[in-house]
């Protein structure tokens, strides 16, 4: 009954409707204690795209507060960015016109 009714709420519900558009981008050798502290803390985001040099057009990965929280935070200021992202190639992609329920799916 509940998964029925959930299907029922999000029927015309697309991605665009749920997401944001504005991703910060940081450099894949940010430490990952310069993001918390320059980004996070700051209300930044939780999500950064990562890019390699100065390639801010073409993001190489994300990386997320669930990434950075399973590093010891003691090592922080010695692991970067680029070294706990989520590659490119292993992001679930989907369209921001697509339906939602079929996107969580």
């Amino acid at each position: 009954l509940q998964q029925s009714n959930l299907e029922q709420s999000l029927k015309d519900v697309r991605v665009s409707d749920m997401m944001t558009f504005q991703y910060k981008r940081v450099p894949a050798r940010l430490p990952l204690q310069s993001l918390v502290d320059s980004y996070i803390l700051r209300g930044e985001g939780r999500a950064f795209f990562v890019s390699e040099g100065g390639d801010y057009e073409n993001p190489r990965g994300l990386v997320t507060l669930n990434e950075i929280v399973k590093i010891p935070r003691e090592n922080w200021a010695r692991v970067t960015a680029g070294q706990v992202m989520i590659p490119e190639e292993k992001l679930v992609k989907v369209e921001w016109q697509d339906e939602l329920l079929a996107a969580l799916r």
